[in-house]
């Protein structure tokens, strides 16, 4: 039997992609940080404490988006077979 809705299957995994990338430059943001000397006025633990929110929170959203079109295409694959 044919898979339907290819398109979403591709896009669910585009947004595991970019969920992975986010996981990346949350390394290089970080060595970034820790390379790059401590500036004058900037606090470096908020910077890394941010660095790490800001990115955490873009693979969650990512990630479960992929997530959450590819449960859906389950459940609609299951409901076609009945």
């Amino acid at each position: 039997m044919e898979k339907r809705f290819k398109v979403l299957r591709v896009f669910s995994i585009v947004f595991k992609v970019i969920a992975a990338l986010c996981v990346v430059f949350l390394g290089v943001g970080l060595a970034g940080v820790a390379a790059g000397g401590k500036p004058e006025n900037v606090p470096v633990v908020q910077v890394v404490v941010n660095v790490i929110a800001y990115f955490s929170i873009l693979f969650l959203t990512f990630y479960s988006l992929g997530e959450i079109i590819r449960v859906l295409l389950a459940i609609e694959e299951q409901t076609r077979k009945q």
